[in-house]
């Protein structure tokens, strides 16, 4: 309107802030749509808002037909002004009270040939042009500039290329190398396992082995106990004997031929005793080597078992 150095002038005297609403329809098949989604409905308002403060600074803001706040940005506006052909500047669509007084009050050829371009576009037109015209030039100045530079940049592509198809080979073969160390770990934890269980079950047999031989050596234990209370109850029937010998002479040789029927029954008892002490330390020896053998078999185990952990955790 011309009738004011700033626009907060506008703002009534002793209110912080005026706003300005104004209502475009948005009906019909060539209704606004926002990347073909209707977010305004059938009625878009648009707000400014001034306010009364030194900086007299405004906003705009986009509402729906219910009121909804759907954007604040400037640009929006300006699509939606451009989309609907609103042109605010024109002055033959909207002209002021003093544009008119000045437009009829003079008669200036030239003024009158601004106003046609204004009104036609023209101006807007020619200063469009000429920011497109800048525009390409920039462009063709930049496409020559490029195209210079596009052999090097192709044969930095090139070299880019063949790197990143070493390094993807590079990464396929570090995932190789890490699925068969997993199945080289895997392998391994299962072949220590067979192992541990292969090696447990002939301990198990091995022990089995060392009970049935403590039952067998317990029971010749006790064999050797009563021989030798076989052999005790001999020595004192020969005493008995040999005492009554000597008290009854007559019957010495009779007594002797027993004496001496004893005797044999002894040594054939103590030769029996021998045997039985000899196959006692044979087994015994054969116990001991056992035992060393379990010992040793339990120390493997202990050991294949720590390497399976470890292999796990560098699988992992």
């Amino acid at each position: 309107t011309d009738r004011g150095a700033a626009v907060r002038s506008f703002v009534k005297t002793g209110v912080r802030e005026a706003v300005v609403a104004v209502s475009i329809c948005n009906q019909g098949r060539e209704k606004f749509l926002v990347q073909g989604v209707d977010k305004y409905g059938d009625r878009i308002v648009v707000e400014r808002r001034i306010k009364s403060d030194s900086s007299g600074a405004s906003s705009y803001t986009l509402k729906n037909q219910n009121g909804k706040v759907i954007s604040h940005a400037k640009k929006d506006l300006a699509m939606i002004l451009d989309y609907f052909n609103i042109q605010v500047d024109n002055p033959c669509v909207v002209m002021s009270q003093e544009q008119t007084k000045e437009f009829l009050r003079t008669s200036d050829p030239k003024k009158r040939y601004k106003f046609f371009l204004r009104a036609t576009l023209l101006e807007q037109m020619r200063t469009d042009l000429r920011d497109v015209r800048q525009r390409l030039e920039t462009a063709q100045a930049t496409i020559e500039r490029r195209t210079d530079m596009l052999p090097d940049m192709e044969e930095a592509f090139r070299v880019r290329e063949t790197a990143w198809k070493e390094a993807q080979e590079m990464v396929n073969l570090q995932d190789r190398r890490k699925d068969l160390q997993n199945m080289l770990a895997w392998a391994y934890v299962e072949d220590r396992e067979t192992r541990i269980e292969r090696a447990d079950g002939e301990i198990a047999k091995q022990q089995l082995n060392v009970e049935k031989l403590r039952v067998e050596i317990d029971i010749q234990k006790t064999e050797i106990d009563h021989l030798h209370n076989q052999q005790e109850e001999k020595m004192r029937e020969i005493k008995a004997q040999h005492d009554q010998g000597r008290a009854f002479v007559a019957q010495l040789k009779e007594k002797k031929r027993d004496f001496e029927l004893c005797r044999r029954d002894a040594r054939r008892i103590m030769k029996e005793i021998g045997d039985v002490e000899a196959d006692i330390h044979n087994k015994e020896t054969n116990l001991a080597k056992l035992d060393k053998q379990i010992v040793e078999t339990q120390k493997q185990v202990l050991q294949e078992s720590w390497f399976v952990v470890v292999a796990v955790a560098v699988a992992v």
